[in-house]
């Protein structure tokens, strides 16, 4: 730990970081709060011979006397004894310690009471934001759940493809949002000599937070506590070559709780940073990419969708790489953040789609491909799905919503946009060449 005295006083005080006075040791019981509130979240820093203000408070110390008493306070009043580092500094202006409190390994600490050196009682604290607060009986039953928090980070993989002719998704079974982008794309002025590689690069992932928000509004038009039932089902048919029909949803196949707590979403809601600087705006606007979207969301949550394109380093004619960040928050409880991280692109088919090993003639013999993988190309685009939790400076009754719902937004991405998923709900390889051989018998037959 090395902290600078000007880093330090610069400093705001947060979930991670306070200031304390050398007298806040005289109350054991109140220090011990402190020291279990950053060891139950994910640790932090106190600053000891400060104001509230950062201001150095110009006192003295017996640095060995007070080290002791924290020592004593971290063994026998918290439970878990609380574990930390300390920096020491003997200023002109005064003497200041900084302890750095590791979070907890286990179970969580508590500030305990003793009776001839039996723990009578038990008292759980957490640092929020602002302050050091008890935990509600909710709050608790997750602290024992977890080391720290629930871990919601998936990584995910869309595919994209696009006609080179028609600048439109190809007649092959594909994830269910691709059908989002035919009508996305259909929104956009693009001229037939454009750059295949720029508009599947650049302008496929570009729209991916739009078609995102048009699920939403076809999944969450009523409540966000949804469900989509039989998403794992297998296709209306069972041919790779042909109408792509994506698995229609509507109220029969959701399964809604319309209880939860919630409020609408429209454009209005929605806030853009970055977007002039995206291909896509060079076509159209927001306005004209949203449509009428609405969906709904627990109370008090923002949308927020930033751009930011990166420029390659390399002198060939290699498009610009747009990062999107998709950004779901609630203030001081919840931040789900949607991203992309990183893309392949390719003339044909995905490498993973099963397409490339059934293809075969009236007379079951491989057809060759190659003629019509020089009609498409295909992006994989990898994504990251993440949901952080925080607690706010009151005691947090929505706990259990907020967890619900970073799962049933992470449920829709799945069905909707993975390929894992994608490729888990069609039939086996099996089942798709004996249906190709039975299309080629009765079309010979009619023949």
């Amino acid at each position: 730990m090395d902290s600078s005295l000007t880093e330090l006083q610069s400093r705001e005080e947060s979930e991670r970081f306070d200031f304390k006075r050398f007298e806040s040791l005289d109350d054991s019981k109140k220090f011990a709060k402190h020291l279990v509130g950053f060891a139950n979240r994910h640790g932090g820093e106190l600053a000891l011979g400060f104001t509230d203000a950062g201001e150095i408070q110009g006192q003295e110390i017996d640095y060995d006397q007070v080290m002791q008493t924290i020592t004593n306070i971290a063994y026998t009043r918290c439970s878990p004894q609380v574990r930390f580092d300390d920096e020491y500094l003997r200023l002109p202006e005064g003497d200041i310690l900084i302890l750095d409190v590791s979070p907890r390994e286990n179970i969580p600490h508590a500030v305990v009471e003793r009776k001839q050196g039996t723990v009578i009682s038990r008292d759980y604290w957490i640092r929020t934001k602002n302050s050091t607060r008890r935990v509600s009986d909710v709050e608790l039953n997750r602290l024992f759940s977890t080391t720290l928090d629930p871990d919601f980070t998936k990584d995910f993989e869309t595919w994209t493809m696009l006609s080179i002719d028609e600048h439109q998704p190809p007649s092959i079974n594909l994830p269910d949002f691709i059908d989002n982008y035919r009508t996305l794309l259909s929104k956009l002025d693009i001229d037939d000599e454009m750059d295949q590689n720029l508009i599947l690069s650049t302008i496929s992932q570009e729209l991916f937070p739009f078609s995102l928000l048009h699920d939403l509004s076809k999944v969450h038009f009523a409540t966000w506590d949804t469900v989509i039932q039989d998403a794992t089902t297998s296709f209306q048919s069972t041919s790779l070559i042909g109408a792509n029909f994506p698995k229609m949803i509507g109220s029969n196949n959701l399964k809604q709780n319309h209880d939860a707590e919630s409020v609408e979403i429209d454009a209005n809601d929605i806030h853009f940073s970055g977007f002039d600087q995206t291909h896509i705006s060079k076509f159209t606007d927001v306005a004209e990419l949203l449509g009428e979207v609405q969906f709904h969301t627990p109370p008090n949550t923002e949308i927020l969708i930033e751009y930011q394109i990166e420029e390659r380093d390399s002198d060939e004619d290699v498009p610009p790489l747009p990062n999107y960040e998709v950004k779901i928050q609630r203030q001081d409880e919840f931040t789900i953040t949607i991203s992309n991280y990183g893309a392949g692109s390719g003339r044909g088919f995905p490498t993973k789609h099963p397409i490339t090993d059934v293809a075969a003639d009236n007379k079951f013999r491989r057809i060759d491909l190659g003629e019509m993988q020089e009609k498409w190309e295909y992006a994989e685009i990898r994504n990251q799905f993440r949901a952080e939790f925080s607690y706010p400076d009151e005691p947090d009754t929505d706990i259990t919503l907020n967890e619900r719902y970073a799962e049933r937004l992470w449920h829709l991405i799945e069905e909707q946009y993975s390929v894992e998923i994608f490729l888990e709900s069609l039939p086996n390889t099996e089942l798709y060449k004996a249906n190709h051989k039975l299309d080629m018998i009765v079309e010979a037959l009619f023949e």
